[in-house]
């Protein structure tokens, strides 16, 4: 019982982390550094469930992933991650012509590449981590 228990709150963390990778390759290319480069749930406030907003609210992606990752009654109701926290690290990055698959560092962001790394860390009987690296590139 524990080992399912166990893979669907690891498909739970894998679902949410794409969940926020989907909703930051929707938004504004040359915010997703400033946007959400640090973001940690733990420090994001909010009240739950949140509803879109009328006029632009720059922080309602973290506040939905956040009430996403800890719906009440996670044990019982099968939504959310027990103790579940969400970090992003986005960082920008270039690729070698003369070799594609060789990641180098573009600390002036110049480029149009951006990593991101999403990061998912929940306590249900140990604590237990997922993590999705992705590229997103400005679409021209």
């Amino acid at each position: 019982m524990r080992s399912v228990q166990s893979g669907g709150e690891t498909t739970k963390a894998t679902m949410l982390a794409r969940e926020m990778i989907e909703m930051m390759r929707a938004d504004v290319f040359d915010s997703l550094v400033s946007g959400y480069n640090g973001v940690d749930t733990s420090t994001v406030t909010v009240t739950c469930p949140v509803t879109p907003p009328v006029s632009p609210d720059s922080d309602y992606n973290k506040k939905k992933w956040k009430c996403d990752m800890a719906a009440s009654g996670t044990q019982d109701s099968g939504r959310g991650l027990p103790g579940g926290r969400g970090t992003i690290a986005v960082t920008c990055v270039d690729f070698a012509a003369s070799s594609p698959f060789n990641e180098t560092s573009d600390p002036a962001c110049a480029k149009n590449t951006r990593k991101v790394t999403v990061t998912l860390t929940w306590s249900a009987q140990a604590s237990r981590t997922v993590s999705l690296v992705t590229y997103v590139t400005r679409l021209q």
